[in-house]
């Protein structure tokens, strides 16, 4: 849509690459979270959080169905957030309502999204049983305490066969309200962390060769893994210094 409605390109990942690298001790972690209501992914820029999951769900697909959503500061709004969401959950459930009336609706209350939720998301989903992942990439930019307070909501009364994934640079902390330690108590919370996402020696060797097109000695491998921590983009840029001799 043009003006100031919904844009599709938030509803896909943003990635940089056309090839991406295949990460089997990652995506076994990933593999296990997909019976989770609520998976996070906590990393800074660069960490290869976006990445990763893309790369993942493009090996699981035949399996379960994603719904991609990018968020950037503008979507922190009630109304305008669950547009999207819903707009990017309609891309595998054609069925739902189109959500494009609501980027200009009045502001509701909290209480109203909640029905909104209820209405437009989970009865129409209640029976579904091929799972289905929603991703919220970038959610760090949403700070409203309305949306917070609705997820939360959300994460309680979910269909069984919806999994949300929160991709974020910092986690978020109690005040906003989401439930992470009651998940956590309860085993119901998937987290990974830049730990997680950094490359270990060989998944790095296997990016320079096969992603970035490097033939490079395993010493020299281990030299840089060491010089940039593992991190994914630090490793991009390297890999591009190398490239330009």
């Amino acid at each position: 849509m043009a003006g100031q409605g919904l844009l599709p390109t938030k509803l896909r990942p943003r990635l940089a690459r056309a090839r991406t690298l295949e990460r089997a001790r990652l995506f076994a972690q990933l593999d296990a979270c997909v019976t989770l209501p609520l998976t996070l992914v906590v990393g800074g820029a660069g960490a290869g959080k976006s990445t990763a999951l893309a790369s993942w769900l493009e090996q699981v697909g035949d399996r379960l169905d994603v719904a991609w959503l990018s968020l950037e500061p503008g979507d922190d709004a009630p109304l305008r957030f669950f547009a999207y969401l819903l707009a990017a959950l309609r891309r595998v459930v054609p069925e739902l309502r189109d959500p494009s009336e609501l980027v200009h609706a009045p502001a509701r209350t909290g209480e109203a999204l909640d029905a909104l939720l209820a209405d437009e998301l989970v009865i129409p989903l209640a029976e579904r049983t091929r799972p289905l992942v929603l991703v919220l990439d970038d959610f760090h930019v949403i700070h409203d305490a309305r949306i917070h307070a609705a997820l939360a909501w959300l994460l309680d009364a979910r269909p069984p066969a919806l999994h949300l994934v929160l991709l974020t640079r910092t986690l978020p902390d109690a005040a906003s309200g989401l439930p992470l330690a009651r998940l956590r108590a309860r085993g119901e919370l998937g987290e990974l962390g830049e730990l997680d996402l950094r490359f270990t020696v060989d998944e790095a060797a296997r990016f320079y060769a096969e992603v970035m097109g490097l033939s490079l000695v395993p010493e020299r491998v281990v030299a840089i893994e060491a010089r940039t921590e593992g991190w994914p983009v630090g490793a991009q840029l390297a890999a591009l210094s190398l490239r330009r001799g």
